[in-house]
């Protein structure tokens, strides 16, 4: 049985612009936010689809539109591991 929803997660997310979801984590931590990159596996390596996700909580959602994406030592949001998602609600 193929457990990987994060290719499904992917195809519902990029689909539509800016969408916020609420990603509940399989520690119960809830988080509410949007998706802004996210890291391929390897499918040779059996990994699912996507192996991490950028996420940035709602709160912070401006800021990082206003940021110059350009290293300047300052990073919004987290990583997520897929394998750290228990669930995710499309808002």
């Amino acid at each position: 049985m193929n457990s990987d929803f994060s290719k499904d997660i992917y195809e519902k997310y990029f689909n539509k612009k800016d969408r916020i979801l609420q990603v509940t984590l399989k520690n119960g931590t809830s988080l509410k936010g949007i998706f802004v990159s996210f890291t391929h596996g390897d499918p040779d390596g059996k990994e699912p689809y996507i192996t991490k996700w950028h996420f940035v909580p709602e709160e912070d959602i401006e800021n990082y539109r206003s940021f110059p994406h350009i290293d300047f030592g300052e990073e919004y949001g987290q990583i997520i591991n897929q394998s750290d998602i228990e669930n995710v609600t499309f808002k």
